[in-house]
């Protein structure tokens, strides 16, 4: 069982923040309770963040770019582990006498590791750069400090990630991409498991396979009241970055979820796994369930796999060269939503030009998405979109990113991507 604080975000373990109750053995009865003291503090700002609706980008005023309930969990506790990374290491207790040194100790651990081929290390840094300059805002915004406590020089940070090619790269992603094809064994698997539960994780994976819906949000937030049933749309309340986002639907999409809401009152969760009493599992335990059925299901269907990735890193003599690594490849819930985001994608570009255009159009109608579609354009020099910029534009959408960069760079099948290029361009 790993501690509390050596607790997994997503898929990434943050491995270089490995401390626990051993580390409160090594302080003084008077430096344990100023951690602690401290501790609540830091959960208090980021409490009243939540609360206030506000972000690194999100105020008071404007809370639609607010993280999400989890971010703010995330972020906290991130910043807990942090303050027992540094304890542990300089003996300080308290936030408000951080210094940068302290956060470049294990940025220069973080680079090493790079180094080594360890590429998953650059979201672990980059997660914790965020966690605590998330940390720093809070300190303005909810006066808990009276005043701003900067624990880092984020510039400084970033330039000596940059300066030693240290990035997320999506090829180091954990996280098997995968087709309809493949989905299709993955819910044969699931139905092959001998856990009492393997019904509701094949709602769950189908459900996100047809509507892109992150596990929390299928888990925790999907009712039949959440289906518009007669005109084939499915919303998700407060989904990430605090936003409520609705999906169109086709009509066999619409078919399968009539069915799974069958008997279910408009406010009765879709997934519902219980305990051995009867009672209810809490939202973590439910998801923890479902991913473990699904990845037993990728597993079995022989679908997980090891890849190399090429990638750039800074030799000791200080010249830019390039090394390679090996990345596990495994189905994860995850994987469902690279399933919908590739097949949206396919579908747009299968759809006629009037079809297409009628589509955007209608997107359009909505003035951020305007807003967002100008941004794009504004990057391209013709000042216009082939046909498979615009299928990724609206799967974009679809996909709730909202950003064509992030789709192409981490969810679409690149080879996919280029060969609807070729085709445009001719």
């Amino acid at each position: 069982m790993r501690s509390e604080a050596n607790w997994i975000c997503g898929d990434v373990f943050f491995r270089f923040l490995l401390v626990g109750e051993l580390i409160c053995m090594e302080l003084s009865n008077s430096k344990k309770k100023k951690l602690e003291a401290s501790k609540k503090k830091v959960k208090k700002v980021f409490e009243s963040m939540k609360k206030l609706g506000i972000s690194v980008e999100a105020t008071v005023e404007d809370k639609e770019k607010r993280d999400s309930n989890s971010t703010y969990k995330q972020y906290e506790r991130l910043v807990e582990n942090y303050m027992d990374k540094v304890a542990a290491d300089f003996g300080v207790v308290d936030i408000t006498e951080f210094k940068h040194e302290h956060f470049m100790k294990y940025v220069n651990e973080a680079v090493e590791q790079w180094k080594k081929g360890d590429v998953s290390i650059a979201h672990e840094i980059k997660q914790l750069r965020a966690a605590v300059e998330s940390f720093r805002v809070g300190t303005i915004k909810t006066n808990v400090f009276q005043k701003e406590i900067q624990v880092i020089d984020k510039k400084e940070v970033k330039k000596e990630l940059d300066y030693n090619h240290v990035r997320r790269m999506s090829g180091a992603s954990h996280t098997l991409s995968i087709g309809m094809e493949e989905s299709k064994m993955i819910e044969a698997k699931i139905l092959d498991s001998r856990s009492k539960h393997k019904e509701e994780a094949l709602k769950a994976w189908k459900i996100t396979t047809m509507t892109g819906g992150r596990l929390a949000d299928v888990v925790d937030k999907l009712s039949p009241s959440n289906i518009d049933f007669n005109n084939n749309r499915i919303t998700f309340e407060t989904s990430k970055g605090g936003l409520t986002e609705t999906v169109k639907l086709t009509n066999e999409e619409t078919t399968y979820l009539k069915e799974v809401c069958k008997g279910l009152s408009p406010g009765q969760k879709i997934i519902r796994i219980k305990k051995d009493n009867g009672k209810p599992m809490k939202k973590d335990n439910q998801m923890a369930t479902i991913r473990r059925i699904i990845s037993v299901a990728g597993e079995k269907a022989g679908l997980n796999r090891t890849e190399d990735l090429r990638y750039k890193y800074r030799d000791n003599n200080g010249n830019s060269v390039w090394g390679t690594t090996t990345v596990h490849k495994t189905v994860s819930h995850h994987s469902g939503r690279k399933v919908f985001i590739n097949t949206r994608f396919d579908r747009y570009c299968d759809m006629n030009e009037q079809e297409r255009e009628k589509e955007l159009q209608e997107r359009l109608q909505n003035p951020k998405v305007k807003e967002k579609y100008e941004r794009e354009l504004g990057k391209i020099v013709r000042n216009e979109m082939y046909r498979y910029e615009v299928a990724i534009f609206l799967t974009s959408l679809d996909a709730r990113h909202y950003r064509k960069d992030v789709i192409t760079a981490w969810y679409l099948d690149s080879l996919c991507v280029e060969a609807q290029k070729r085709i445009d361009l001719g």
